[in-house]
């Protein structure tokens, strides 16, 4: 099940206009795409054996729900891209309301203030704080400020939201690997090490 543990599909993060672009240019194919990953993995994930104990089933449990989620997610936002107002519709919108309204927002003055104010919090846990306004100060002055709000809004705003909002914090895993090893009365290990 680790494997499906943390990012389970190729996403395409949109860091830059030129990726925003592209995200918008092939957003079928990238969809058509996603649900064929999901489709497979879905497969793989939901056959799997798992040891009948509930520590066990519980993890399984935790794993096939953050796996629906990341799904859920990644469409959401190859979808946002072109068209903000389908965030409303969101499974995440009761936690993540004030990003989904401020980008989905006809006021493009209230995105803008949401950017703004979004920017000035992650600044304070930056090394660098005046250069990320300084940033965010030409990125505002650029005529393309619409889309760039969108990629820190949707992108970094609403996904890390949305991601912390079913993302389980999981026990150490060294644990569930001891654990794991005790079922067993002998266990042979293949280490990469000389």
């Amino acid at each position: 099940m680790y494997q499906f543990n943390g990012v389970v599909f190729d996403t395409r993060p949109v860091f830059k206009l030129s990726q925003l672009e592209e995200i918008r240019q092939n957003r079928e194919t990238y969809l058509q795409e996603l649900e064929k990953q999901y489709e497979e993995k879905k497969k793989e994930l939901y056959s799997l054996k798992i040891i009948d104990l509930p520590r066990w089933k519980k993890l399984q449990e935790e794993t096939i729900d953050s796996f629906e989620n990341e799904y859920q997610l990644n469409k959401e936002e190859i979808l946002a891209y072109s068209d903000p107002t389908t965030l409303k519709n969101s499974k995440y919108y009761n936690t993540c309301r004030e990003q989904i309204d401020a980008v989905s927002s006809p006021d493009r003055e209230k995105m803008f203030a949401a950017w703004k104010n979004y920017t000035e919090l992650k600044s304070k846990n930056n090394a660098d704080p005046k250069g990320v306004m300084a940033r965010f100060d030409a990125k505002m002055n650029d005529p393309q400020k619409e889309d760039y709000a969108l990629i820190d809004l949707i992108g970094l705003g609403f996904h890390n939201c949305a991601n912390s909002s079913f993302r389980q914090k999981r026990d150490d895993e060294g644990t569930s690997y001891k654990d794991f090893d005790k079922i067993f009365t002998k266990l042979k290990r293949t280490c990469d090490e000389p």
